[in-house]
């Protein structure tokens, strides 16, 4: 069932951590925060509010979905807010 591709393992990603010289991963990650900073200032509070409701179930979702279960959104969406109210 291999493709032949050069990713068809994990061991041949490993290791999956960042080298010694990790400048210009630092300074990407500087400028993404730099962006980011820029667009959530960009954005209503309101808006802003509701797009991080909706990631934060998206998120579980396909975090559930990488692990192998497919859970539908409203149910994790339900869950959420159950453990919010206890």
């Amino acid at each position: 069932m291999s493709s032949g591709g050069p990713y068809d393992s994990i061991s041949s990603m490993e290791p999956l951590l960042p080298g010694k010289d990790m400048g210009r991963l630092k300074e990407s990650a500087a400028d993404l925060m730099r962006k980011a900073s820029s667009l959530n200032s960009m954005l209503n509070p309101h808006t802003a509010s509701a797009i991080k409701e909706l990631l934060r179930s998206m998120n579980s979702y396909y975090s559930n979905l990488i692990e192998g279960q497919s859970t539908h959104p409203a149910k994790i969406e339900d869950a959420l807010n159950k453990a919010l109210r206890e």
